[in-house]
C-alpha cells in the first residue's frame, strides 16, 4: 500500500474511532431498504361473548395487540434529517454515504451539499482490510508512469448513532436511535487512469425513537460511487 502513496491522493476520514485509508473514496447516493416496526394495536380486549346455560356460564374474551410494519426509504430518511435540523434541502437532494459517513448530497449524488453533524454518526467497533495491489512502474524519456490496480474490501462492525435530541426541529418531536450491523466496503482503483470505484452494502437492525414513537429498524443501506483520484 505504502507504493500507491506515490500516485494516489491521501484522505484520512474520520469514523467514530480514528481511522485512515490511504485511497480516495467518492461520495455517492445512498439506497435505504429499511423497514420500520411500530406499535399499532396496544393489547386490548376486541371482542367477546358469553354463552350461558342451566348449569353454568361460559364467558370469552378475545385480546389482541399488533404491530405495524413500513417501509423506510430514501425520502423518510431525508424528510427526517430536514425536521432534525429544522431546514429543506434544495429539489433533488439525497442522501448520500462515503466510507460509512453520511451526508445529503445534490441531484446528481455526487456533491455535498450539507453535513449531518452532531446528528448522524458512525462507529467502527471492529474491522479488517483485506487488499490486493499490482503496481508497474515504467521509465523513460517522458518520465515515470504507473499502471496497474488496487483494490480493497473493507469488513467490519458498525454502529450508525442518530440522535437530534440538542437540536431545536421543525415539528418539535426528536429522534434517537442506534442502527447496528454488518458493514462491507468494496473499493477498486485503476493506476492508470486513477479512476475509482465502490460499493457499499451495510446490513443491520435496531431501534430507539423516530418522531417520539418507540420504532425497531431493520433493513440494508447501500450506495454505489465512482470518480477519479485527484492529482495535488
Amino acid at each position: 500500500m505504502k507504493k500507491f502513496l506515490m500516485v494516489g491522493a491521501i484522505i484520512v476520514l474520520a469514523l467514530g474511532a480514528a481511522r485512515a485509508v490511504a485511497i480516495f473514496t467518492p461520495v455517492g447516493p445512498a439506497t435505504f431498504k429499511v423497514n420500520a416496526i411500530v406499535r399499532d394495536l396496544p393489547f386490548q380486549q376486541t371482542g367477546g361473548k358469553t354463552n350461558q346455560s342451566a348449569t353454568s356460564t361460559n364467558i370469552t374474551q378475545v385480546f389482541k395487540a399488533t404491530v405495524l410494519e413500513t417501509p423506510f426509504g430514501n425520502t423518510n430518511m431525508l424528510a427526517l434529517l430536514a425536521n432534525s435540523f429544522d431546514t429543506n434541502f434544495p429539489a433533488g437532494s439525497q442522501v448520500g454515504m462515503r466510507l460509512g459517513s453520511f451526508f445529503v448530497v445534490d441531484s446528481t449524488g455526487t456533491n455535498i451539499i450539507f453535513f449531518l453533524n452532531g446528528v448522524v454518526s458512525v462507529q467502527f467497533e471492529e474491522e479488517f482490510i483485506p487488499e490486493n495491489e499490482t503496481l508497474v512502474t515504467t521509465e523513460n524519456a517522458s518520465g515515470t508512469q504507473f499502471a496497474g490496480s488496487l483494490s480493497e474490501n473493507i469488513i467490519g462492525s458498525v454502529t450508525m448513532t442518530y440522535d437530534d435530541t440538542l437540536n431545536t426541529t421543525t415539528d418539535g418531536t426528536h429522534t434517537k436511535f442506534a442502527f447496528k450491523g454488518f458493514y462491507t466496503l468494496k473499493l477498486s482503483e485503476n493506476l492508470k487512469t486513477r479512476a475509482i470505484k465502490s460499493t457499499t452494502v451495510f446490513q443491520g437492525t435496531g431501534g430507539g425513537t423516530v418522531r417520539d414513537v418507540p420504532t425497531i429498524l431493520t433493513g440494508t443501506i447501500s450506495g454505489k460511487a465512482a470518480g477519479v483520484v485527484p492529482v495535488f
